[in-house]
């Protein structure tokens, strides 16, 4: 199926918007700017809706409350991926391309994203065997998820 002249516009300023997005975070190595149909998520994708429907969502695996001092959220979140062997992730991070990466520097890695975002939404997901990571950044809390 072709695209329209509309859609490819569409595409290339999504595809645009991310490599900067890309561009601007540090302490990662090997990206690959991803078309999400080229990949099967859908049990990530499965678990994602749950995590963000409020009704019959799976409980947080850890919760730290706010209000938290940046620099203890840092660290927090620094040792949950630290435990949970993070390092080859996929960050859906548009509805069309998703950024494919090695995380080599995690402290680098969260100040660019979180500065970035302007918020400590983090969702993160490996293969092999399939994990989904998910730090939700509400206003009461911050929800950890490593499904």
């Amino acid at each position: 199926m072709s695209l329209s002249s509309y859609e490819r516009m569409q595409q290339k300023l999504a595809y645009s918007k991310i490599k900067r997005y890309a561009d601007q975070l540090q302490g990662i190595t090997g990206v690959v700017i991803m078309d999400r149909q080229t990949i099967d998520t859908s049990w990530h994708e499965q678990m994602l809706r749950s995590i963000h429907r409020y009704e019959q969502r799976p409980a947080p695996t850890a919760v730290l409350p706010y209000p938290a001092d940046a620099d203890f959220a840092h660290i927090w979140v620094k040792s949950l991926l630290q435990e949970a062997g993070v390092q080859k992730v996929i960050q859906p991070v548009d509805d069309t391309f998703w950024l494919s990466m090695t995380i080599i520097d995690k402290d680098l890695f969260l100040n660019s994203l979180w500065e970035g975002q302007g918020n400590r939404d983090v969702t993160l997901m490996m293969f092999r065997p399939d994990r989904l990571i998910v730090f939700s950044d509400n206003e009461y809390e911050l929800e950890y998820f490593h499904i």
